[in-house]
């Protein structure tokens, strides 16, 4: 075991993260600290710098070890954390990649129970993994839901333009942002559009498209198997969708003409889409959460956000990137739902968004679309290319400050 965590330690060493630079962290540090006994969950898609910000944490912390749970060196996950704690008295242990890890459920709450003083902090990729907790172990968990690239973010760490973070109440009340406005943002804001999504953009060593396809075959490969059982010649149909999704308008998808696309059953194809709406990968809008609207041809299914279109190739449909952003964005600060009924597709306009009780209703804007779309509907806005807001409209840009 001593010489299994010597490896681990250098394992961490080696890894191409700078651990000293807090300069650019994603988000504040004492969101992981150890608080009411719980051990801390970060949880999200792949490549959104999960891991780097957990180890520039480390860096202010004593006593601390990182390893990752799909190491072939990890042969028993409990023993090694108790001589981490027992022999070489860790008193913060990062545990990375833990939904890799056989029956994680139960050695995560056996080390909870054992350990209530180890600050403990797990990571992991497969949110569909968040749809099996049991009441007990959500119980002894605190869930930190690490998000894609805002705008806002981009403009501060690209640009030094630092923006005002809007919540939902500022962006529906269409608050004044004259103080601090620039007329760079639409340049800025249609860069970001195409590749500024994920923070892996700043390593001008890798393909950025090509690394965010690459993720997304991943997740196909390693989450979905986990949960529908499926054939490797299946997962190969599957990494062909994404093509299809982007070039066709969300209006005219059907699962039938996509079922037929692919050469795969039209009631899997289903089951698959809801759930690569659950772990992040498409946005599927319904009519409502009711079984019959979800079966009939009464949704909308984009993907997950505009860079995930330029990926493929196919950016044309300018209405479509602009649906994707916006439900994107929605989605962000909403994320423990599985089908929301926050966010539904209305009967007139293009998404209903559910506030405090209230309903409202976004009009995306593209060429001959206006507000007659949605006259008359109560609490309803137009989403325009406009850098300004003004009754009624509500700048598409102004989304990105969503946090």
């Amino acid at each position: 075991m001593q010489n299994t965590i010597h490896l681990l330690q250098e394992a961490r060493i080696y890894k191409k993260i700078s651990f000293g630079d807090t300069t650019r962290q994603r988000r504040p540090f004492d969101e992981l600290d150890k608080r009411n006994q719980q051990a801390v969950v970060v949880i999200w898609e792949r490549g959104l710098g999960k891991t780097t910000w957990v180890l520039q944490y480390l860096e202010t912390q004593q006593d601390t070890f990182y390893f990752s749970a799909d190491s072939p060196l990890v042969t028993d996950l409990y023993r090694l954390v108790h001589e981490l704690v027992v022999t070489y008295g860790k008193r913060c242990i990062v545990i990375d990649e833990i939904h890799q890890w056989a029956d994680w459920k139960k050695h995560l709450k056996a080390l909870i129970d054992a350990f209530p003083q180890l600050h403990l902090i797990v990571l992991w990729s497969s949110s569909l993994d968040l749809y099996q907790w049991t009441a007990a172990l959500a119980r002894r968990t605190r869930h930190i839901y690490f998000s894609t690239v805002s705008f806002r973010e981009y403009c501060k760490y690209l640009h030094g333009v630092e923006l005002p973070v809007y919540t939902i109440d500022d962006l529906l009340a269409e608050t004044p942002i004259l103080a601090w406005y620039d007329r760079k943002f639409g340049w800025w804001f249609d860069i970001y559009m195409q590749k500024w999504a994920y923070p892996y953009m700043k390593d001008t060593t890798v393909d950025y498209f090509d690394v965010l396809r690459r993720n997304m075959q991943k997740t196909i490969l390693d989450d979905i198997p986990t949960f529908l059982k499926m054939k490797t010649d299946t997962l190969s149909k599957l990494e062909k969708m994404f093509y299809f999704i982007a070039k066709t308008p969300p209006s005219d998808f059907t699962y039938t003409w996509l079922s037929q696309k692919i050469w795969l059953s039209k009631d899997v194809l289903e089951s698959i889409m809801v759930y690569l709406h659950k772990i992040g990968v498409v946005n599927l809008l319904i009519r409502s959460n009711k079984l019959s609207d979800i079966m009939r041809k009464e949704f909308k299914v984009l993907l997950w956000n505009p860079n995930m279109y330029y990926a493929y190739g196919v950016h044309k449909d300018k209405g479509a990137l602009r649906e994707s952003f916006v439900i994107h964005s929605l989605r962000k600060i909403q994320q423990q739902q599985i089908l929301p009924d926050y966010m539904t597709l209305p009967s007139y306009g293009d998404i209903a968004f559910k506030w405090q009780d209230k309903y409202y209703t976004f009009e995306i804007w593209w060429r001959s679309k206006w507000r007659k779309q949605i006259e008359g509907v109560a609490n309803s806005f137009v989403v325009t290319d406009e850098m300004m807001p003004a009754p009624g409209r509500i700048p598409l840009w102004m989304f990105g400050l969503l946090e």
